[in-house]
């Protein structure tokens, strides 16, 4: 049984939420546990990026009760492709040596998310549209 979109907008909603809080608040503790070493120009994207959190965070929750559709087809295609580059990202600075395996936490759970929007798009594409044709 697939997860329901509502289900997972809340989910990575509140993900998002929690990021928004970790890359606002304490990005030197994130980026310790990659094993990257914290500099102010760090803090400064980290904390920009944040901001993006913030948006995403929002976006889900505000989009958790629509039905299948474009919007809906947009959101998680867009979420899926961003984290799918997010976990690439991951693995590339972990094998140019740029991050330490605590990255590896945050591959897992990117990949995840990857694979649950980019099934919950394929799922929603599936289902039967009604005609959009005017009488």
């Amino acid at each position: 049984m697939m997860i329901r979109f509502k289900t997972l907008a809340q989910l990575s909603s509140a993900l998002c939420a929690v990021l928004f809080c970790a890359w606002m608040f304490a990005p030197a503790t994130l980026l310790h546990t990659w094993d990257v070493a914290y500099a102010e120009s760090a803090g400064i994207v980290a904390r920009r990026n944040a901001a993006l959190f913030a948006a995403l965070a929002l976006t889900l929750y505000l989009v958790r009760e629509a039905p299948a559709g474009v919007a809906r087809a947009s959101v998680c295609a867009g979420f899926a492709l961003g984290s799918a580059i997010l976990a690439a990202l991951g693995v590339f600075e972990f094998a140019s040596g740029h991050a330490g395996a605590g990255i590896g936490s945050a591959v897992v759970v990117e990949i995840a998310m990857a694979a649950l929007f980019a099934l919950r798009w394929r799922d929603d594409h599936a289902q039967p549209r009604p005609s959009l044709a005017r009488p």
